[in-house]
C-alpha cells in the first residue's frame, strides 16, 4: 500500500512540479525512433554487403555470414499483436503471458505502453486486484502522462469501489479528472463516477 500511496503521489505532482516532461519526453521518443531506424539501416546495409560479397568472390560463398551479435530481430510487433488477438478472445493467462513477456523481451519497443496496460487489464479482469494494483503503480511511475494510464487509474478507482471503498476511489476519479483534462473520454468517465458517488452519500 506504501508503494501505491508513492506512485499515485509522485503522478499527482508530476506536472505540477516538471512542466517541460511532456516536451523531454517527445524528445526521447524521436531520439528512441530515430535510433531504431539507424539500426534497422545498418541491419539492411550488412546484409546487401553480405550478398554482394557472395557474389563477387565465389569462396565467400562458402563461409557463414552470421548477422551481428547485436543485431536482434524484432518481433514485438507480431507478438503485441499475437497478445491482443487472446485478450479480445478472453483467453487471460496466454494473454498475461504475450505481454509479460513483451515487456521482458522488448523493453524498448514502441508497444511497451500498450504492453503494460494490457497486462494490468489482464489482472483486472481475473480480479487479482493485489497484482493488478501493483501494476496500475508501475504505470503510475513509468508513464505518468500518457492516457493509458489514466485509464487504468480509472480502474484502479473502480478496485476501490468494488471493496467498498469510496472514498478512496472518488479521490482517484477526481485525480484523473484534474489530470486528463484534454482527454474527452477520461474526463467524462470521472465525472461520471465522481457524480455517481456523491449521489451514493
Amino acid at each position: 500500500m506504501t508503494g501505491l500511496v508513492w506512485s499515485l503521489g509522485l503522478f499527482q505532482t508530476y506536472f505540477a512540479s516538471r512542466p517541460e516532461a511532456l516536451f523531454e519526453m517527445e524528445q526521447l521518443k524521436s531520439q528512441l525512433v530515430q535510433t531504431q531506424r539507424e539500426k534497422k539501416l545498418l541491419g539492411y546495409q550488412f546484409e546487401d554487403f553480405r550478398q554482394n560479397a557472395a557474389l563477387h568472390w565465389p569462396e565467400a560463398r562458402k563461409k557463414d555470414y552470421r548477422w551481428p551479435a547485436s543485431t536482434q530481430l524484432d518481433l514485438s510487433s507480431t507478438q503485441y499483436e499475437k497478445g491482443r488477438e487472446l485478450f479480445k478472445k478472453a483467453q487471460w493467462d496466454a494473454a498475461y503471458q504475450i505481454f509479460d513477456l513483451l515487456i521482458t523481451e522488448y523493453p524498448y519497443s514502441k508497444w511497451i505502453t500498450e504492453s503494460y496496460y494490457y497486462r494490468c487489464e489482464v489482472l483486472f479482469q481475473v480480479r487479482d486486484f493485489k497484482k493488478f494494483t501493483s501494476c496500475a503503480s508501475e504505470m503510475v511511475e513509468l508513464f505518468p502522462e500518457n492516457t493509458l494510464t489514466g485509464f487504468q487509474v480509472l480502474r484502479l478507482a473502480q478496485s476501490h469501489e468494488i471493496h467498498g471503498q469510496n472514498a478512496e476511489a472518488l479521490e482517484l476519479y477526481r485525480l484523473v479528472e484534474n489530470q486528463f483534462r484534454n482527454e474527452s473520454v477520461l474526463s467524462e468517465q470521472s465525472a461520471q463516477a465522481i457524480s455517481r458517488l456523491r449521489g451514493a452519500y
